[in-house]
């Protein structure tokens, strides 16, 4: 991590508490206990808007000063006026300086249509996402949007399908804000070496605005994510598959190339082979297990034949090139083995997960009858989310703020917590504050906590 922080101060949160977060750099790990309205969820979103440069967000939290320390002496102080201005005190190098950020350069983007509409800029907008949904092969989609969007007539309606518009296609509107919206240069350089991510409590399930086949109005639906993260974990192994493919090419369009160069080993000894076939061997019948090849194809590999220097040569550079074929593989490999040892054998009691190289997620009974991704109980979606997120979706080496893991999981699964977190840890190498109400979370470890109390009272 490039910068990491080692203390979160808060003054005046919701004008009535002082926080002091001294992070644990050794472990990695740093869990914030409290009752509830002290605070814990609104240090996460204050956070989170820093370090994701919404400026706008962070003035409307209910704070008066926020403060980061971070390894090597830098600091960034936020204090937060009753006009919502942000005066922003940096410590950089050694050198202080301050920068001022007024609220109303930033822009909500309800705030922000309801401008472009009330400046009659309507034709222009529709040009420009007319512009942005041909760059982002959206235009089919979008063209019967825009006609009702141009033929509106009223602004009442204009607005009305303006927001529509922005439901369907938010990238664009995000787009438009952070054109009008830039963090101040030297706050993005104190904050551009710190990758956050935030798992809030509402993650058993998406909410999206589809149409409605009634009317012309958007209704809500709910999409587990279980179902979402399988079909972004096959993504994740398709493009695994991709990589070896190159890598495949790669290798046998410079093999004439590396033999008349001498860049090959070419001589082996008959023990030598044996045990590259057993690691090759061992290695395609785990990927088979974790879903990544295909176990059908998978053909023994003799050496009986492999007696003289010659034939030696060739089949050691063949095996050779097949284990830097499959090394392609290893991260993922890790991956899919740490959730699938985590879920199966310290999880799921009734269930099994396994990988389909075809669906992704894949759940069985422990009679082995297959069973829908949403027959899980809550506490097992919960469990298998929060998971895959901190295994292949948290960047490397980033904050990772998790809000009341416990959500759900059985008194068992709560006090394993601190040291599977640990382990995908080692794995992945991100620092993790997580906020919970559960003493099993904590399960006995108490240096790993720092205590949220209303003892910090501001006096008022």
């Amino acid at each position: 991590m490039e910068l990491r922080i080692r203390e979160i101060r808060v003054e005046g949160l919701f004008g009535m508490f002082d926080h002091v977060i001294p992070l644990n750099l050794d472990s990695h790990i740093t869990i914030v206990y409290g009752e509830n309205g002290i605070g814990k969820t609104m240090i996460f979103r204050i956070l989170d808007a820093l370090l994701r440069k919404d400026l706008a967000g962070l003035s409307r939290f209910p704070f008066g000063r926020f403060s980061l320390m971070f390894e090597g002496g830098d600091e960034i102080g936020i204090k937060r006026r009753q006009d919502l201005k942000l005066d922003f005190d940096l410590m950089q190098l050694g050198k202080r300086q301050k920068v001022s950020v007024h609220p109303q350069s930033q822009v909500h983007p309800a705030e922000f249509i309801e401008t472009v509409v009330g400046k009659n800029e309507l034709v222009g907008l529709i040009l420009e996402l007319h512009t942005w949904g041909k760059n982002t092969d959206q235009l089919p989609k979008m063209l019967p949007e825009l006609l009702k969007l141009s033929q509106s007539g009223t602004k009442k309606a204009e607005l009305k399908q303006l927001k529509r518009v922005a439901r369907l296609y938010p990238d664009f509107f995000i787009e438009k804000i952070k054109a009008l919206t830039l963090c101040p240069e030297e706050i993005a350089d104190m904050i551009s070496g710190i990758k956050c991510y935030f798992i809030g409590t509402e993650r058993i399930d998406f909410l999206e605005y589809v149409d409605s086949e009634l009317d012309e109005e958007l209704i809500p639906k709910r999409t587990p994510s279980v179902s979402t993260y399988s079909e972004e974990l096959l993504a994740l192994i398709q493009k695994a598959h991709y990589k070896y493919q190159k890598r495949t090419e790669e290798l046998e369009g410079t093999l004439q190339s590396r033999l008349a160069h001498d860049k090959v080993r070419t001589e082996f000894s008959a023990l030598e082979l044996q045990e590259i076939v057993t690691d090759v061997a061992m290695l395609r019948i785990e990927l088979s297990k974790l879903g990544l090849l295909d176990e059908t194809k998978i053909e023994n590999i003799p050496i009986e034949g492999a007696l003289n220097p010659i034939s030696r040569a060739i089949m050691g550079v063949s095996l050779l090139d097949m284990k830097a074929r499959l090394a392609v593989y290893d991260e993922m490999h890790a991956k899919l083995r740490l959730l699938l040892t985590m879920v199966n054998e310290r999880r799921f009691s009734f269930k099994k997960l396994s990988i389909h190289p075809e669906k992704g997620f894949q759940i069985t009974a422990v009679d082995g009858q297959p069973l829908e991704l949403t027959d899980l109980s809550t506490g097992e979606q919960h469990e298998l989310i929060f998971l895959f997120l901190l295994i292949f979706k948290v960047p490397q080496n980033s904050l990772v703020l998790l809000d009341e893991p416990e959500i759900s999981l059985h008194l068992d699964w709560q006090m394993a917590f601190i040291d599977d977190m640990s382990e995908i840890i080692k794995l992945r190498g991100f620092d993790l504050i997580a906020a919970t109400h559960s003493p099993a979370i904590i399960n006995g470890k108490w240096d790993y906590t720092v205590a949220l109390t209303s003892e910090s009272l501001v006096n008022v």
